[in-house]
């Protein structure tokens, strides 16, 4: 799964550079031949030249709770990293994301909701993954009430690529805040991948 992926990024680059060739030149068509006044009016080749430069493709899985989103995520990057259960047990949208510039260890970094600063967590086993970013950690539970999301960072290929996996809770799941917080991360995606039984 983790090659469809890797073949879907590289497509994507390459359609990139076809879609800024085309901009390119429209621009000059457009800065020659356009009136003063569409000039006004219609001129948004910086914001479509930042949009095509924008360097991440956020994949937000989503479904109703224990349909094997984790699993998903999981099996997108071929190595187990987040924990699955069969319960509910993503309980705050998870962006699994590439290293930064600079970090050689993966980390987690935790976000609050109060606007507190965001601090980073090192991740030394898998107990931190389940205390911080699911329900299998009853003792934690007041502390993520608090939480606004979680980033895993880490080193994968696909991550480097700019893709950006968030593993959300779910819908329909017998915590209600959970659908609140699957809808938040739907609205900030750039796609959508719907978990289901088959």
């Amino acid at each position: 799964m983790s090659n469809v992926l890797d073949e879907s990024l590289a497509k994507r680059q390459s359609h990139i550079k076809t879609a800024k060739d085309y901009l390119a030149k429209t621009k000059v068509l457009f800065d020659e031949f356009g009136s003063a006044e569409l000039k006004t009016s219609h001129a948004k080749f910086e914001e479509l030249l930042d949009a095509l430069n924008a360097d991440q493709v956020r994949l937000v899985v989503i479904g109703e709770f224990s349909r094997g989103k984790s699993s998903l995520v999981n099996a997108l990057l071929g190595i187990e990293l987040l924990p699955t259960a069969m319960e509910a047990t993503t309980a705050i949208n998870t962006f699994i994301r590439a290293l930064p510039a600079g970090k050689h260890d993966r980390f987690i970094r935790i976000h609050y909701q109060d606007n507190k600063p965001c601090e980073d967590m090192p991740w030394r086993d898998d107990s931190e993954l389940v205390r911080w970013g699911t329900e299998l950690d009853e003792h934690h539970a007041h502390v993520r009430r608090s939480l606004d999301y979680i980033e895993v960072f880490m080193d994968h290929d696909l991550l480097k690529k700019g893709l950006v996996l968030i593993d959300t809770p779910g819908l329909e799941s017998v915590m209600k805040h959970h659908e609140g917080i699957t809808r938040k991360a739907i609205a900030e995606a750039a796609l959508v991948h719907l978990s289901y039984d088959y």
